[in-house]
């Protein structure tokens, strides 16, 4: 019974409760020292105002004269190297024109058939019997004359090769010297059988100012014209004389520019749609339609 009893009372006795804990004090707080003030700048004078102000200006001015003093030395590095590059090309073409020849001069003797053909007709192109005969007066500088040979080539070659036309090629100087040049070297590609190549390499490889001798030797090897003999004709000048005697003989027919084509004789328009047209009612007539 009794320990019932103290079970009883044990269990009939109020619980304690905890002590209730004290929280933890902060960490006292560390006083930071108070901001410096930034020392106040000094007050300049007036005449060190005037100091400062004059100093910019002097190291302006300073960085003004180094650029205009680069400017100035390159303008004049320039102006040298041009100067360099005019004398020579003025030594240049004053060597070239001392070796150029008159394009209106006169042959130096009555020979000047043209080379490998033996007659002053000019070269011949198809059939030398062929009823047509198509005169073309031309000059190796004249891009009227290159524009008229692609122009007519496709008819060129359709009615030489049903033996309609002959072509007879004059090649003429009537511009400068440089057109002396060309011809001649024209005439040194007949030797070599390679008129049609050459001719046509040099009217595409036209050059306005005109092309010296090493120019037109370089044309040759292109289409494999690569003899010594073409080379020394070439820079010989060989058929300067058939080349004046032509431009003489055309001059005194009336040939007054390039490119001219006669057709049987008749002159008619370089125009290729009217020379086309001529040659068409020349080939009419001739076969008796």
């Amino acid at each position: 019974m009794a320990s019932k009893k103290s079970a009883k009372r044990r269990k009939s006795e109020p619980k304690k409760k905890p002590a209730a804990q004290s929280p933890e004090s902060p960490p006292a707080a560390t006083a930071s020292p108070a901001p410096s003030k930034p020392a106040k700048p000094k007050k300049q004078t007036p005449k060190e105002r005037a100091r400062a102000v004059a100093a910019e200006k002097v190291a302006a001015q300073r960085k003004a004269e180094k650029r205009r003093t680069l400017l100035h030395r390159s303008m004049v590095s320039v102006a040298i190297l041009l100067a360099a590059a005019l004398l020579g090309y003025i030594v240049y073409q004053t060597q070239q024109a001392k070796d150029l020849p008159n394009p209106g001069g006169k042959p130096t003797n009555s020979s000047y058939a043209i080379p490998g053909v033996g007659n002053k007709n000019g070269y011949v192109v198809g059939d030398a019997s062929a009823p047509v005969a198509v005169e073309i007066y031309y000059d190796t500088m004249c891009p009227h004359c290159a524009d008229f040979d692609e122009e007519m080539q496709s008819f060129f070659d359709e009615k030489v090769a049903a033996k309609q036309i002959r072509l007879i090629y004059r090649p003429i100087s009537f511009l400068s010297g440089y057109s002396v040049w060309g011809a001649s070297a024209v005439g040194c590609a007949i030797d070599e059988n390679k008129f049609v190549d050459y001719n046509t390499k040099l009217f595409e490889e036209q050059s306005r100012n005109g092309l010296d001798k090493d120019e037109l030797e370089k044309l040759g090897a292109d289409v494999g014209l690569t003899s010594d003999s073409f080379k020394t004709c070439v820079q010989d000048v060989r058929y300067q004389n058939w080349v004046l005697g032509s431009t003489q003989e055309a001059r005194d027919r009336g040939v007054k520019g390039t490119p001219t084509i006669y057709v049987n004789g008749v002159d008619v328009s370089p125009d290729p749609k009217e020379t086309k047209a001529g040659i068409d009612a020349a080939i009419e007539v001739v076969s008796g339609q």
